[in-house]
Order: structure tokens, then C-alpha cells, then sequence
């Protein structure tokens, strides 16, 4: 920079130590703006880094005491001179100049020639989607003004150009993103458009001030483009609006004009077609002044800034004008050539009208303020916001007053519905009230929003930011379905800050960042987005639009510096990395619903889908975005094809109307062989809609698997071999035979076992037929003969036949007739005829006097007849016979009887013992 531009910035900082805020002066005047500690110029401003300014100054008018500080004003001026010029440039090709940046969904626009400031200030959607831009283009310093130079602006498939200074412009950028047209609208003295408004017929409504340096020269001023040719009439910037076509040839204009600087900064059209609009005038002019439009109106300001309203029909005539306003300034001046707080009109279903605003700003510690609607009502005094409403013939009806003890803003006011508008700001007092309704202070500036129902006069909420780094909030729209987008502009005092609002955070990098915030119409938001960061400059949202199909549209300040950016500025917006930028202004278009059918993308099935048609119930049932006809293969969005709903018989476009399936596997169970999906075909299962059962084996109602007596045999499955026959119930062997039916005759196909525990012993001949481990019980004491086993504990019978006689020292342990066998002949003693085994029959030897238990005393047969000599009748010489045969006989006796004398002899000195009977295996 020059040493001599930086003595000036040396010097605008001297002078604004004196200056104080009661003056005021000519030309664009000058602006507190809403962000604290940023002074504004209508021409550039002060840069909040570099602190350079640059005012251009047409004359001075005193204020009360503080008359002497425009002198100050005018020395400084003159003493600073012009700074450095900026050297001749123009727009370049369509690529520099204007940038589409076009994502799924999102897509940016950029205005920028690389060297002065393109400035959007006033956007709206058409019926077709069309988003309309107005603003000012090539925007540069008044002492520019004879400066040649060449301001060209592109757009698809040509472009625009003018040697004159600081040109309005209306460009139409299509639902692409693409620049379909620009027109400019000239006096070469310097113009803006602060509001657009597409009609209902499709015309477009452009309005704002032109003429702004007409004063520096004689030669006539005129507003020119279109066809149009409208005459200033006043040195300073005048008002206007003008109605065009489509296609930017304009049907009529009208302009109104004061002693000093007149905006209309908003339009609102009416039910029947009429115009009201919405603006300023006699800015930076304290007395003598008056609004004009050559045809009779004539009204004055109370001093310095006031507002008026006026109501047009829909060729333009004025059918009437209201001013307002205080000795102070009230609704302040446009912010530099980016504007903020400017939209304050909403034309009403009963043809009235409401405006809102600010009054009674830049007061002196020793002034006094005094804003009245009428004579009657109650003054504001203090630097609020309003709200109030004109009949449709300019009667006053009511008004608010918005505001707490310290100083509070309305920027922004639109109409959600017929009967509630949206105001919104933002507020420094800590008490800050609307109605009845009260909300604190964060710290600092507050960003606040209420819903007024205006028909029944109800507050119906109030609500502000949640942060203390200056939230401001100075643009808003409205959706079809009453969602509508806040959008404003954050972290003025403190970088990096978080802005925090509604339950949402929004982080910022940088100063002054933009953001934009969809709220619900039930009040809850659904999302905040806006600048990441930018490397130069505040990039605050000016200006936001809504259309039909759910767009969003921001227009933000871009890398503004009063400085040269050297191409060094980079911005960065929803992913968006912009640049290098310089003076530019962005424009952020949401794409809410890509294919225009109605269905937000987030709620589209189809995003992607047919266009040229819109979800209704009749083509969109379910109004997922899928039209039915051609696209939506579930109609009803019951989550069943069409197809599978037709084939189970029930209705596809009746979600209440949905095919059963039990078992959830997509297919309907008048389909389904198996509804529930256990395994067991319908035609066989008991229980089909039923996967934890199939059958019912006794038919009692309850599945088996539920059952406790499958069989309904009063024997509990636990506990029945045959859980699935009520003839039988226990198989003690497990050998699938059971032990015996519980009925006789019992119609089963099962075999009654004839061994029921499996020891190879039939039941009828088993004692113990349902133990494997025993099998008789011979003396039927209950206790077993034997265990054959494991090792058990089991008590085993000592006397199996109960005959007395211990199993060890029975021969016969089972037959308890016997106990003995004598002669070891497997014959009882009691039984065996010949006990002692002798030869001798037990009788024969009782009948020959011995002992049939004893072998060795035996009856004596001389004759070996076999009958005893007792009773044998022939005698002992029949025996042996006569003669010399007698002779041997006798000596053979003689022989035998001493052998058994000498064996009898042996035998008693020996113990007798009798033979162990053999243990029973």
C-alpha cells in the first residue's frame, strides 16, 4: 500500500475518534453495522483488519450540538485525498467469472471478476425453479467514477457488457446451476437491486436505488435497460421499482426520491396482484426533507433515516404512501454493497399489509427518540425492533414493540402461512421480549427468531442462540410444507468460535461467517450449514430464498478486502473449496429434491427417478418420490411387492392391507407351504402358524413339544418309554417292546415284551421280570436267590428255599425239600432211595436193621441174593452149599468178617466229616 493510503487510514481513525454518532453526511452515508465494532460505508467500508476507509462526501449537515463534527468530517476528507486507483480490468471468460460448482444436491455459484466487488443482494425462485439474482456488479469506489472501465458479465451461451459505473444486474440461473441470462439495468452514476419478487403471472418485480454519484455531475441521471428509461431526480441515490418479463424487457417503472439517499429493500405482492414495497429515504439528511414521486406524494422525515411503505397496484400507479420515523435513524442504511438487515414486508390474505424494522438507532447519550405509528400511539423510545399492520387502505391497525433495554434488531420478516409471519434479528438485552414472551442473553449480539399469528395477535414462540461470539440472523425463507431456513452470520468477536443454536453447533475458522439453518415446522431444526472458512474478509449470508420443490438458496460475501487480494483468497463452503476469490459473492444452492417429484432426497426411494411429475397420493401412495405406475415396485410401502400383495389378495396401495406371514420369510402364508417355517408342511402340521410346534398326537389342544402327556396315558413324557401311544408307557430293557399295555386288547402295533428286563429270563418264569440283575425268588421271602450285577449293596437271600438250611451248606439251596446228598449222587437224601450210596435201598436197610445214612453198615447177604440175611429164608447153607464147598464158604466168611472187623477198627480212631456241598455259581 501506499505511504499515502496509509496516512489516510491514519487519518480516518483520527477522524473517527471525534466523530460521534449523531452526524451525518451526504452521498451513500454511512452505517453501524449490526456486527459490533464493524463500521460500514455504503461505498466500501472499513476494513475490520486493515481499518482503511473510503468515503466519498457530497456536502455535511449539522445535527444539534454536534453540528461541528461534519467540519472534522470534511477536513479529514480533504485532507486524506483519493487513494490509489485501482487499475482498469474486466470481467474475464465464463469460467473466471462465473463458476457452477455442482455436486448431488449442492451447487455453488460464484460472481467474481478478480478485481472489484460483485455484489448479490436480492434473490427468489420462480414457478420453474428458476432462481433470480439481482445485485450491483463491478462495484467500486465513487472516486472511480470517471475511471474507464469495462464491466462484462457471462453467462451460458453469451454475455453482457457496459462502460458504465457500478451497473445493477438480474441474472437467471437455471435449476442446474447454469447462468441462463443477465441483464443490466444502468444510470452509470452507480445502482443497486436490494429485492427481487417473481410474480404470479410470471413477471419479475426488481427494486432498489440508483443514481448514487449523480451528484457528481450536471449531466441528467437515468436508470436504463429493458426498454426502460427512468429519470433520477435527486443528487443522491433514488428509489425504484420496476416490473419486467421473463425474458428482461420491463412493462412499467416508478420512482420515489427525497433530499437524500432512498432503497426500496422489499416487495411483497398482494391477493389480488397489488405491489406494496418496502424501503428507506432522506438518509443522511436531518431536516427539510421529503419523499416524492411526482404526482402529489409528498411526505417528511422526522430526521435523518426514516422508513416508508407504499402500496401499488399491479400497473404501477401508487395508490398510497406511510412514512415513519424519529429524529434518530431508523431501519439504518444497506451495509456497504452487501447488504443484511433490508426485508421487512408481508402482504396479507385480506390485502393489508405488515412492515418490521428497527428504530431509534445512533441516539446520543443526551437525545432523545420518539417513533410513533400515529399520534395516538404509544412512542418508541428506545433503539427496538417493530412489528405493525396497515389495512389495505393504509389505515394503521397494531403494533409491536420488539426489544429489552439494550439495543435489539429486526432484519428479516416473512409469512409462513395466512395467518403467522417470522421475525427475526438479533438483541443485545439481556430482557429481550416480544408479546408476552421473554428470552435472556448469551453475551454479546443474540440471534433471535418469533412466530407471530398475527390474525389472532398470539406469540406463539421465541427463541435466540445459544452462544456469546455474535450470532446474527438476517435472511429467511419459507418451504411449501412450513419448514423454513434461518440464515445469518456468526464469530464477529471470537475466531475460532462455535456457533450454537436451536440444539445445533456450527464450528467456524474464520470472522464473520455465514450459515443457513432449516427449522421444522414443528420448531425442532434439522440441520445448520454454511462457510467453513475463508482466508479474507466476513462472509456473512445476505439474502436466502425457498422455492416449491424445497431449494434452498444463500447468497454470502466472498474474500471482500479493501486491499488487493492478490488472488490469494480461498473460501471453502459444504465441501466446496472456492478460489482464489477476490470482492466475489457465492451462491449456495441446496437441491433439496433433485428429481422434482415432491419428495425431499433424504425421503426419496428414487432420487433419481422421473422427473416431470409430483408425488400425489394418487400417483404416490406412499410418497417415498417412487411413482407407482412406472417406478415404485412397492406402492404401499408396507414392505410387500406389489406383485406378492396381488398374489396373496390383498390391496397393493393400502398400506393397512398387508399379507399375513407368520414366519417372516417373504412369503404370504396363503403361499407358503410352510407359515412358520419349522420344517413341517402346513397339510400335516397341527399347529401351522406355530413354529415351536407340528403336532398334537393326542389331540388335546396342546403341541406335543408343549405337552406333557403327548399320549394323554396320565403318564408324563419324562417318564414314558412311549410318549407318542397311549397303550403302553414303560420299556424297562429299552429294547422298544414295552413291558405291557395299560389296557387289555389296547389298539397299538407294539408287541408286549415277554422279558421285560432283558436277563433272557421270561417274564413267567422271572421273580423278578423287571430287573435285569435278578431273577428268582425261590422261597418267596422278597429277597432274590442271587445278584448278578455291579456291585450294589443289594441284599442277596442266604436260604433261597427257605428250608433252614443256609445256600452255603444246602446241596439243594432251591429245592427246600433237600439239603443233603450223602452220597453225592444228585439225589437228596430225602429222596434217594439209597442214601448212603451202599448198594442197600434206604427201606431194605431199615428193614435189615442197619443204618441207610451210614455206607459202612450194611445189611448182611450171606447169598448175595440181595436180600438180607434177616430176612432171606434159605439160610447160610444155601448159600455155601454141603460138602467140601461148605468147607471154602466158611473160610470166606471167616475172611470177610475179620477185613471188616479190621476196617471198622481203622476208622474209628479217624473224624468223621461230611463232603461240602458245591457252591452254586
Amino acid at each position: 500500500m501506499s505511504q499515502r493510503a496509509l496516512a489516510g487510514g491514519f487519518l480516518i481513525r483520527f477522524c473517527l475518534l471525534i466523530i460521534s454518532t449523531e452526524w451525518s453526511c451526504g452521498g451513500m452515508g454511512y452505517y453501524k453495522s449490526l456486527p459490533a465494532g464493524y463500521w460500514i460505508t455504503a461505498d466500501k467500508g472499513i476494513n475490520r483488519k486493515s481499518g482503511d476507509l473510503i468515503i466519498n462526501l457530497s456536502h455535511c449537515v449539522g445535527l444539534m450540538s454536534s453540528r461541528f463534527t461534519c467540519i472534522w468530517i470534511c477536513l479529514c476528507v480533504a485532507m486524506m485525498g483519493s487513494v490509489s486507483s485501482i487499475s482498469h480490468s474486466s470481467l474475464e471468460d465464463y469460467s473466471d467469472s462465473f463458476e457452477s460448482h455442482a455436486d448431488r444436491g449442492s451447487m455453488v455459484v460464484t460472481f467474481d471478476d478478480s478485481i472489484h466487488s460483485d455484489a448479490v443482494n436480492a434473490m427468489d425462485f420462480d414457478s420453474e425453479g428458476n432462481l433470480i439474482v439481482g445485485g450491483s456488479g463491478c462495484a467500486r469506489d465513487s472516486s472511480q467514477l470517471t475511471v474507464p472501465y469495462s464491466c462484462t458479465m457471462a453467462f451460458e451461451g453469451g454475455n453482457v457488457s457496459t462502460d458504465d459505473f457500478i451497473p445493477s444486474f438480474v441474472s437467471i440461473i437455471d435449476s442446474d446451476g447454469a447462468k441462463r441470462s443477465t441483464y443490466l439495468f444502468s444510470s452509470g452514476f452507480g445502482d443497486r437491486v436490494d429485492a427481487v419478487l417473481s410474480l404470479s403471472n410470471g413477471d419479475i418485480l426488481v427494486a432498489g436505488g440508483f443514481c448514487w454519484q449523480s451528484s457528481q455531475t450536471n449531466a441528467p441521471c437515468a436508470l436504463e435497460g429493458g426498454g426502460m428509461s427512468l429519470l433520477g431526480r435527486n443528487p443522491g441515490t433514488d428509489a425504484f421499482v420496476f416490473r419486467m418479463t421473463g425474458q428482461g424487457q420491463v412493462v412499467w417503472s416508478t420512482a420515489l426520491w427525497s433530499g437524500g439517499n432512498d432503497i426500496i429493500n422489499s416487495l411483497s405482492e398482494g391477493p389480488n396482484g397489488e405491489i406494496y414495497v418496502y424501503g428507506i429515504f432522506c438518509n443522511q439528511v436531518m431536516s427539510n426533507c421529503n419523499l416524492r414521486d411526482g404526482s402529489g406524494i409528498n411526505i417528511q422525515s422526522k430526521g435523518d433515516t426514516d422508513v416508508f411503505v407504499a402500496k401499488l397496484d399491479s400497473g404501477g400507479a401508487i395508490e398510497w404512501v406511510k412514512g415513519l420515523g424519529s429524529s434518530s435513524d431508523d431501519y439504518g442504511m444497506v451495509n456497504d454493497f452487501w447488504s443484511t438487515s433490508q426485508k421487512g414486508v408481508v402482504a396479507t390474505s385480506d390485502g393489508g399489509v405488515i412492515i418490521s424494522g428497527h428504530v431509534c438507532m445512533n441516539q446520543g447519550w443526551l437525545d432523545s427518540c420518539s417513533f410513533k405509528f400515529t399520534p395516538e400511539t404509544e412512542p418508541i423510545t428506545r433503539n427496538d425492533g417493530f412489528v405493525a399492520k396497515y389495512s389495505a387502505d393504509g389505515t394503521f391497525s397494531w403494533h409491536y414493540q420488539i426489544g429489552g433495554t439494550g439495543n435489539d434488531y429486526v432484519q428479516t420478516t416473512i409469512a409462513l402461512d395466512e395467518d403467522r409471519i417470522l421475525v427475526a434479528g438479533n438483541h443485545y438485552s439481556w430482557n429481550f421480549s416480544a408479546g408476552d414472551l421473554y428470552i435472556g442473553n448469551s453475551g454479546s449480539s443474540d440471534a433471535w427468531w418469533g412466530i407471530l399469528n398475527h390474525t389472532s395477535r398470539e406469540w406463539e414462540g421465541l427463541w435466540d442462540s445459544d452462544d456469546s461470539h455474535d450470532s446474527y440472523i438476517h435472511s429467511a425463507a419459507v418451504g411449501q410444507n412450513g419448514e423454513f431456513v434461518l440464515a445469518g452470520s456468526s464469530c464477529w468477536d471470537t475466531t475460532p468460535c462455535m456457533t450454537e443454536i436451536n440444539g445445533l453447533e456450527f464450528p467456524g475458522e474464520s470472522y464473520g461467517l455465514g450459515w443457513a439453518m432449516l427449522v421444522n415446522n414443528d420448531g425442532s431444526s434439522e440441520w445448520i450449514q454454511g462457510v467453513a472458512s475463508t482466508t479474507r474478509g466476513n462472509s456473512h449470508v445476505n439474502e436466502v430464498a425457498m422455492n416449491d420443490h424445497g431449494d434452498i438458496a444463500m447468497s454470502l460475501k466472498g474474500c471482500e478486502s479493501e486491499e488487493g487480494n492478490n488472488g490469494d483468497c480461498m473460501f471453502s463452503i459444504l465441501g466446496h473449496e472456492l478460489g482464489p476469490l477476490e470482492n466475489a459473492s457465492v451462491v449456495q444452492i441446496l437441491v433439496r429434491d433433485i428429481d422434482r417429484d415432491g419428495a425431499m432426497n433424504p425421503d426419496d426411494m428414487c432420487p433419481d427417478g422421473e422427473t416431470g411429475w409430483t408425488s400425489t397420493p394418487e400417483e404416490d401412495v406412499d410418497s417415498d418420490g417412487c411413482r407407482d405406475d412406472t417406478e415404485d415396485e412397492d406402492d404401499d410401502n408396507d414392505g410387500w411387492s406389489d406383485y406378492d400383495e396381488e398374489s396373496c389378495g390383498k390391496s397393493s396401495v393400502d398400506g393397512s392391507s398387508t399379507p399375513t406371514d407368520a414366519d417372516g420369510d417373504g412369503v404370504c402364508d396363503s403361499v407358503d407351504t410352510d407359515d412358520d417355517n419349522d420344517g413341517t408342511d402346513d397339510a400335516i402340521d397341527s399347529f401351522p402358524l406355530d413354529p415351536s410346534e407340528a403336532y398334537d398326537h393326542d389331540g388335546d389342544g396342546v403341541g406335543n413339544n408343549a405337552d406333557l402327556d403327548d399320549d394323554n396315558d396320565d403318564w408324563e413324557d419324562g417318564v414314558d418309554d412311549f410318549p407318542r401311544d397311549g397303550c403302553a408307557y414303560i420299556d424297562t430293557d429299552g429294547d422298544g417292546l414295552p413291558d405291557s399295555l395299560l389296557i387289555p386288547n389296547c389298539p397299538t402295533s407294539l408287541l408286549v415284551d415277554e422279558d421285560d428286563d432283558g436277563d433272557g429270563t421270561s417274564d413267567t418264569e422271572d421273580d423278578y421280570p423287571l430287573n435285569p440283575h435278578l431273577v428268582k425268588d425261590t422261597d418267596g421271602d422278597g429277597l432274590p436267590d442271587y445278584y448278578n450285577g455291579p456291585l450294589s449293596t443289594f441284599i442277596v437271600d442266604e436260604d433261597d428255599d427257605g428250608d433252614g438250611i443256609p445256600d452255603t451248606e444246602d446241596d439243594f439251596p432251591l429245592d427246600p425239600r433237600e439239603s443233603q446228598d450223602m452220597d453225592g449222587d444228585g439225589l437228596g437224601d430225602v429222596s434217594d432211595p439209597d442214601r448212603d450210596g451202599d448198594g442197600w435201598l434206604n427201606q431194605d436197610e431199615l428193614d435189615c436193621g442197619t443204618d441207610p445214612s451210614d455206607t459202612r453198615d450194611v445189611p448182611e447177604d450171606m447169598d448175595g441174593d440181595g436180600v438180607c440175611n434177616e430176612l432171606d429164608a434159605t439160610g447160610v447153607l444155601d448159600v455155601l452149599g454141603t460138602g467140601p464147598a461148605l468147607g471154602l464158604g466158611l473160610a470166606m466168611v471167616v475172611s470177610v468178617a475179620a477185613l471188616m472187623i479190621s476196617r471198622y477198627t481203622t476208622r474209628e480212631d479217624e473224624e468223621f466229616e461230611l463232603p461240602v456241598p458245591p457252591h452254586l455259581e
